[in-house]
């Protein structure tokens, strides 16, 4: 009996447990800002230029979440507003090793000039967010020039930063978690869809031409007036038309 009584106490301390864990979270608290930063960053693997449809721009898109384990809509709400995801692109690797150091001895600091630095669009579903940015093919091209001139295609790096707004009660600057290093080679842009001009359906009129010429009603085969020579329209199909007045129509080429 004695045994059954304490299988049952271990069992009730985890279920307990188990709803600490599960309760609203305050990101005004060290706590709640503590629950921000042990989420990933990245869930799975981050889609960039290469795994994206080619485009004119440089694409990317990753899925991140909220916390670690979910909580409900309340805190989801409140707690979106705290965090912002950003994009760290670069042609060197080494050059976004130390992004982790920079940000924890000045939240607002400034990146190398081989960095380039953008906050991502962010969207949220659940404790599922979905962050998106891109960077102009002009700042990264295709190919660069190798040895003897050779093309070689571009390789660009990339981390996810995300910032979390500190608890105005808790001390220190505002936390960063970094994602790993990511990269890829610079694809092509995509193919330029040529549109073959199509002939008019009816050529202009001229009047060297019966081809398209506008036609009257007159008295006669034919009608002249500005040097043109127009053809006369059969009478059943101007049945009920009354006299019209002629006017000189410029069309431009």
């Amino acid at each position: 009996m004695k045994t059954k009584i304490k299988i049952f106490l271990a069992c009730a301390v985890l279920m307990m447990q188990s709803q600490q864990v599960m309760s609203q979270a305050d990101c005004n608290t060290a706590a709640g800002v503590l629950a921000l930063m042990v989420a990933k960053v990245v869930v799975g693997t981050p889609s960039d230029p290469a795994t994206l449809p080619a485009a004119s721009n440089l694409p990317f898109s990753i899925t991140s979440e909220l916390f670690k384990v979910a909580q409900n809509e309340s805190s989801n709400t409140t707690c979106y507003s705290k965090v912002t995801y950003k994009l760290y692109t670069s042609t060197s690797s080494t050059a976004l090793d130390n992004l982790p150091s920079l940000a924890s001895a000045n939240a607002n600091f400034v990146p190398a000039t081989n960095i380039l630095v953008s906050t991502m669009t962010k969207t949220r579903s659940g404790n599922v967010i979905t962050a998106t940015g891109s960077r102009t093919r002009t700042n990264y091209p295709t190919f660069k020039s190798g040895k003897g001139g050779i093309p070689v295609r571009n390789t660009v790096y990339y981390r996810i930063a995300k910032r979390i707004t500190n608890c105005s009660s808790c001390s220190g600057q505002d936390p960063y978690v970094f994602s790993p290093e990511y990269s890829f080679l610079v694809p092509n842009e995509p193919a330029v869809v040529v549109v073959s001009k199509k002939s008019d359906l009816l050529p202009r009129p001229t009047a060297n031409s019966n081809v398209n010429r506008p036609l009257f009603k007159n008295t006669g085969a034919s009608h002249g007036a500005n040097n043109e020579t127009f053809l006369r329209l059969p009478n059943e199909f101007c049945q009920g038309l009354g006299t019209g007045t002629q006017v000189l129509l410029i069309i431009a080429d």
